[in-house]
């Protein structure tokens, strides 16, 4: 996978040609080249953070207002590569385990060992990123996931849509080469009951990761923010959830749903 540098940079309006709420910014890593260390020193914003500034021209960016604190840069990878970056210049980490097939823990292990510390992140952040997909029983969220094994099958072929309902992917006539395709998508999520789930993402104690990122993605959206809240449930949280919208089935997520854990 192709490393990536992100960094996000809020505003708070909109004034004038070239403005932005947000800007996103990929950088690869093969742009530091063999002296990335040296240069990734040498990328010090007058306040201390680490920016970007010198590998993305950012001129025709204009952030309002101007007089605002940078907020943290992350970098999301699935690679000891990535790992390194994000060691070298300081910045948070967070692996992809909901895509990759990669163990994270030789990459988190890589980040802690040689983290250089930041004004941003004094000491080494991690956030794991895993696929979960959680109901009541096994049974019903391995009926809710079949909607995305479909999805995985028609983004192999280079197709792109709306999540089909459980009932159009269990009646699909999956070729073998697209169960395949499916068996080893599946491997990399996490899905059934609660007691299930917890007992899955043991790899999240074993990787010392400091946050859990959860993606769920399915054809419901009450039956996403309903798998959020037992899996918060799950890790003795309580879930403040809303669904912004209709509170019916979406084929695309139409309706917004938040899920806060506290």
């Amino acid at each position: 996978m192709r490393s990536s540098l992100i960094s996000r940079v809020r505003s708070s309006s909109l004034c004038g040609p070239g403005s932005v709420s947000q800007s996103l910014l990929a950088v690869s890593t093969q742009a530091f080249g063999t002296q990335r260390r040296a240069r990734a020193l040498g990328l010090i914003h007058e306040s201390g953070y680490r920016t970007h500034v010198g590998i993305v021209s950012s001129r025709s960016v204009r952030v309002t207002p101007s007089n605002v604190a940078l907020p943290p840069v992350w970098i999301l990878g699935s690679s000891g590569e990535t790992a390194t970056l994000a060691a070298a210049l300081g910045t948070g980490y967070s692996f992809a385990s909901h895509f990759s097939a990669t163990s994270p823990l030789p990459a988190i292990l890589s980040y802690r060992d040689t983290f250089q510390p930041s004004v941003q992140f004094p000491r080494p952040h991690v956030i794991l990123g895993v696929g979960v997909v959680c109901a009541e029983t096994d049974e019903k969220a391995a009926w809710l996931t079949s909607s995305m094994e479909l999805v995985w099958v028609r983004l192999h072929r280079g197709e792109f849509g709306q999540i089909p309902s459980p009932q159009e992917a269990l009646a699909y006539p999956y070729s073998r080469q697209e169960r395949a395709i499916v068996d080893a998508r599946r491997a990399l999520q996490v899905v059934g009951s609660p007691a299930t789930v917890l007992a899955r993402t043991e790899i999240v104690r074993e990787s010392g990761a400091d946050e859990l990122m959860i993606a769920t993605a399915t054809y419901d959206a009450t039956a996403r923010l309903r798998a959020y809240e037992l899996v918060g449930e799950a890790f003795g949280m309580s879930v403040v959830s809303r669904l912004h919208g209709g509170g019916t089935a979406s084929p695309v997520g139409e309706d917004r749903e938040t899920a806060a854990f506290q």
